[in-house]
C-alpha cells in the first residue's frame, strides 16, 4: 500500500511516462494504429476531449467547459452508434455526473467522472494487431484518476490504493511487450 502522497505522485508520475514512453520511440510497433475508420475517430475524439476535461478540472473556467461539454454533445449521436448499450449507459451516467460535478463546484469529481468518460470510451476503441494496446490507455487512465483523487480535499486513500492495484494488472499484462 502506498504510504504518502508524495509516494502517489511520484507513482503517477511514472505512469504517465510509462504511457508516453510505450506510445513514443520504445515501442514503435505498438504505436502504429488505423486512422481510417471513424468509429476509432469519434471515439479518439471524444476521449481526448474528456482527458482534456480531466486534466484542467481544478483551473478549467466556464467557457473552456461549456466548449467542451458542447463538444461531447456533437459526437453523442455517433457515439451513440459506436458503443453498445451498456458502454453508452455507463457514458452518459459520467456525463451527467461531470455536469452535477460541475454545478456543485466540485472539480476533484468534474476531473473523475471525466478520466471515466475517457476510460469508457478507450476501452470501446477497436483494436487490431498493430494497435496500442488497451492496457496503455488504462495506465494514462490511472494517471489522471489518480490526480483528480489527490485533489480532493478529503482524499480517499482506499481508492487511490485501489487504482493504484488495478494499474498493476495492467502494467503486467504489457511489460512483457515492453524493450
Amino acid at each position: 500500500m502506498l504510504r504518502s502522497v508524495k509516494e502517489i505522485k511520484r507513482y503517477a508520475v511514472s505512469a504517465f511516462l510509462l504511457a508516453a514512453l510505450l506510445i513514443g520511440a520504445a515501442c514503435p510497433a505498438l504505436a502504429a494504429r488505423s486512422t481510417t475508420q471513424a468509429s476509432t475517430d469519434t471515439l479518439s475524439q471524444a476521449s481526448e476531449i474528456a482527458e482534456q476535461i480531466s486534466e484542467n478540472a481544478p483551473s478549467i473556467d466556464a467557457a473552456a467547459f461549456k466548449k467542451a461539454m458542447s463538444d461531447i454533445n456533437v459526437l453523442d449521436p455517433q457515439l451513440a452508434k459506436e458503443l453498445s448499450a451498456d458502454r453508452k449507459k455507463a457514458l452518459d451516467g459520467f456525463v451527467s455526473g461531470i455536469r452535477s460535478a460541475w454545478t456543485s463546484a466540485d472539480r476533484s469529481a468534474v476531473g473523475i467522472q471525466a478520466i471515466e468518460v475517457y476510460r469508457v470510451l478507450q476501452e470501446a476503441l477497436p483494436r487490431g494487431p498493430k494497435a496500442i494496446p488497451v492496457q496503455v490507455a488504462q495506465l494514462d487512465y490511472v494517471g489522471f484518476k489518480v490526480k483528480a483523487l489527490l485533489s480532493a480535499s478529503s482524499v480517499n486513500w482506499l481508492q487511490v490504493s485501489e487504482t493504484v492495484r488495478e494499474a498493476s494488472t495492467w502494467w503486467a499484462a504489457i511489460e512483457p511487450y515492453t524493450s
